[in-house]
């Protein structure tokens, strides 16, 4: 009976603290580039409006993580769970909490006292597009227009003779140059009869000498 009275009531208290943590409400929270935190309170998915509803809950913030400061209050209803609300970006803060807190009890009994927080920061690069200028120069041209030149060309006949110079060129040559002699102008007596007759005088001896050699061989 002892155990079983034990596990009777560790039964009822693991019931009864997950039936309490249901209840609860919900926060989310944007930081956009406008320095602006805008956030939305809402109650939980529960199974019926009672279990959602609730009077009173309050929303608060902390700025790096620094002393929590209030910010508004609002309740759940049924047909409208949820409210909003919006506040500008602390100066030179890195982060903010934002918490809601369900203080009353709910339209079910439950009793209030949860809540949930939700961390926020402002992160918003700005992208600068630099369009280089570009500039086109266009040179002028300026164009002469020059006007036409007319050329008359005068034929003029003539009668006078035509004279046609002949010029001599004179063409120097390596070649040797051959001279002819001509005949002498003859001088003193004519030797022509005593030249012949010393000839026969040479020829008689030569024939006495050839017919003693005769004689003596």
């Amino acid at each position: 009976m002892f155990v079983a009275g034990v596990a009777i009531a560790v039964a009822g208290v693991v019931v009864g603290g997950g039936v309490a943590s249901a209840h609860h409400p919900e926060i989310s929270a944007i930081a956009s580039c406008d320095n602006i935190v805008r956030w939305t309170a809402y109650a939980w998915n529960g199974p019926d409006d009672a279990s959602r509803t609730n009077p009173d809950v309050v929303v608060t913030y902390s700025v790096d993580l620094g002393a929590s400061m209030p910010l508004t209050s609002g309740q759940f209803s049924p047909g409208d769970f949820q409210f909003s609300g919006q506040f500008p970006w602390p100066a030179g803060a890195t982060r903010v909490d934002i918490t809601v807190t369900a203080v009353g009890a709910w339209g079910n009994g439950f009793g209030g006292g949860d809540a949930r927080s939700v961390m926020v920061r402002l992160d918003c690069s700005e992208t600068t597009t630099t369009v280089q200028e570009t500039t086109t120069t266009v040179q002028e041209t300026t164009t002469t227009t020059v006007p036409a030149t007319t050329t008359t060309t005068t034929q003029v006949a003539s009668n006078a003779p035509t004279t046609i110079a002949t010029t001599t060129t004179a063409v120097a040559s390596n070649a040797p140059t051959t001279t002819v002699a001509r005949g002498l102008p003859r001088t003193g007596g004519d030797n022509g009869p005593m030249a012949l007759v010393a000839l026969g005088l040479c020829l008689i001896g030569l024939s006495l000498v050839l017919t003693a050699r005769r004689i003596q061989a």
